[in-house]
């Protein structure tokens, strides 16, 4: 399982091979796992080749996301010589699946890769054939492209072992976040983002628009078990918006609130227009530190267009309950649409300004990117 090579530097272990590694690992499988951009042990193509000459694998998989797509092209057209099957996995691969394949790639696992990579498995032990693999597309024997049809969601994810993040060596990675000094760990909590923003791929990614959950107790155990390992003191929860179910994080939150040996703090994503006093108070009771919130703009011409669901009022009042419950937070903002103006930008620059009162509060810029399979590409 392989992150492939990148100019940019990781802090922290990916969570997604992590999961895989787990799964493959349950079922007797050997699994060796390369973090090629990991920001204390980055490895080069060469390295790569090298460990994996000397493991000798029956599969590989590369992960592909779109901002490091070209490299891990040029790594499977270097892997070739190792005449072994190369799958591609990831956000990437599951929108444009033909590009891959079209780029030294053999196979391409769409969607979630749990279930996928243990049938990927029994193909390279010659026990099934690619044309009975769900969710897979391929290149047949006549050359031409094939996609299976897709392979249905988990919807028990607490079937999914937890993730083997022994398989990363933690000497790896620095283990800092900006918002706090201590090192931080993360966990997968739900899959799927029921949200329309013209502009994120996580809805049309491997984990699909449909919100699903881990169970609290489940989740618990992890974090227990992080403490027990690792004495971990931070983590961060990597859920695309960890508040959708209200229920659900509350119960959560009373397990960790209750547990006084796990004296943890944690942040996590959440939307402005979700929030109440009830939620952000079992929040911050079961250690909540920071929140993060995708509020892109206070324009409303942009609000309306990017469909995020967020008006100006609504902005207004997360942001007051955030302050009452004296919780830092990030407000991440994308300016530059194409259809703005110098007034659209105006709007949400002079918000940002009223709203910097000396609390602790950071702010993001970014610039909209048309990742494919969203509405602005």
């Amino acid at each position: 399982l392989i992150q492939p090579p990148s100019s940019y530097l990781r802090e922290n272990y990916p969570l997604g091979l992590a999961f895989l590694g787990a799964v493959l690992e349950k079922n007797g499988h050997e699994v060796m796992a390369l973090d090629a951009s990991a920001k204390r042990r980055p490895l080069g193509v060469r390295d790569i080749k090298n460990l994996l000459s000397k493991f000798r694998p029956d599969l590989i998989g590369i992960t592909i996301v779109t901002p490091l797509v070209k490299g891990a092209y040029l790594l499977a057209g270097e892997l070739k010589s190792l005449g072994v099957p190369i799958m591609a996995g990831g956000t990437h691969a599951t929108l444009i699946p033909e590009e891959a394949l079209k780029n030294n790639f053999d196979i391409v696992a769409r969607g979630e890769g749990e279930e996928t990579i243990l049938d990927l498995v029994r193909f390279a032990k010659g026990e099934l054939e690619l044309s009975e693999i769900k969710g897979i597309s391929f290149v047949n024997k006549a050359g031409k492209i094939v996609n299976n049809s897709a392979r249905p969601y988990i919807t028990n994810l607490d079937s999914i072992p937890i993730p083997a993040r022994h398989l990363f060596p933690l000497e790896n990675y620095s283990l800092k976040s900006e918002s706090t000094v201590d090192d931080y760990w993360t966990i997968l909590s739900s899959r799927g983002c029921p949200n329309e923003c013209i502009y994120c791929s996580s809805a049309q990614g491997p984990f699909g628009r449909r919100f699903r959950s881990r169970t609290p107790g489940n989740i618990y155990e992890e974090i227990v078990s992080l403490k027990k390992n690792h004495n971990i003191n931070f983590l961060t929860f990597y859920d695309d918006t960890l508040t959708v179910n209200k229920a659900r994080l509350i119960e959560l939150c009373s397990l960790i609130s209750k547990d006084k040996s796990l004296g943890i703090r944690w942040d996590c994503d959440s939307r402005l227009d979700i929030l109440d006093d009830e939620l952000l108070l079992a929040m911050k009771s079961a250690g909540c530190y920071h929140l993060y919130f995708g509020m892109e703009s206070y324009d409303a011409q942009t609000l309306s267009k990017i469909k995020k669901g967020l008006t100006q009022e609504k902005i207004d009042r997360g942001i007051a309950l955030v302050k009452k419950h004296n919780i830092d937070f990030t407000l991440y903002l994308i300016m530059g649409w194409p259809w703005e103006n110098e007034a659209n930008v105006n709007q949400t620059a002079g918000f940002i300004r009223k709203i910097d009162d000396g609390r602790k509060f950071f702010h993001v810029f970014f610039v909209p990117i048309p990742y494919p399979g969203t509405e602005l590409y």
